[in-house]
C-alpha cells in the first residue's frame, strides 16, 4: 500500500499524488495539502472487481470507501498478516512517520517497505534497519541487467 503524509503530517494510505482519479467530485487537490478531516469525507468512485476495468467503465457512483489513516490499518491488520508499504515520495518526514506508526504499533516483524527510487529505499534502510525492504527499480534493473 502506497502512503503519504496529509496536510498536517498524518500518514494516509493512498496511491495517486492527487485526488483525481479516485474521487467521484473530480477533485484535483494533491493529498498533502487536504487535511485528514477533508480527506475521510472525499466520496471516492466504487472500484470494479476486476482492476483491469478501472480504466473502461465509467463509474461516478460513490462508494463507502474513504481514505484510510495508516494508523488505523496497523491498528486493525498489522498483527494479523504481512504488509507492504510502498514510500515513494515525502522526504524524512513521511519515513520518520511510518517508522513511528510501526514501532508504536510493534510490527516490525509483519511489514515489508521500500520504494521504487533506491535513494528513497536506502533512506528507509537507514531510518530503522530492522524492518524488511523490498528492491528498488534500480535494483532490480541491476540484477537483471
Amino acid at each position: 500500500m502506497d502512503v503519504q503524509l496529509s496536510k498536517e503530517g498524518q500518514c494516509v494510505v493512498f496511491h495517486d499524488d492527487t485526488l483525481l482519479r479516485a474521487s467521484v467530485t473530480n477533485d484535483a487537490r494533491v493529498v498533502r495539502e487536504v487535511s485528514v478531516n477533508e480527506l475521510k469525507d472525499i466520496p471516492l468512485r466504487h472500484r470494479p472487481e476486476n482492476m483491469f476495468e478501472l480504466s473502461t467503465i465509467p463509474n461516478d457512483e460513490p462508494s463507502s470507501a474513504r481514505i484510510p489513516l495508516l494508523e488505523d490499518i496497523l491498528s486493525s491488520f498489522g498483527h494479523r498478516m504481512a504488509l507492504h508499504i510502498d514510500v515513494k515520495a515525502g522526504g524524512s518526514a513521511l519515513i520518520a512517520e511510518v517508522d513511528r506508526l510501526i514501532s508504536a504499533h510493534k510490527v516490525e516483524a509483519a511489514i515489508v517497505w521500500g520504494s521504487p527510487f533506491e535513494k528513497q529505499r536506502q533512506a528507509l534502510m537507514s531510518q530503522n534497519a530492522s524492518i524488511k525492504t523490498f528492491a528498488s527499480k534500480q535494483n532490480v534493473t541491476t540484477v537483471f541487467a
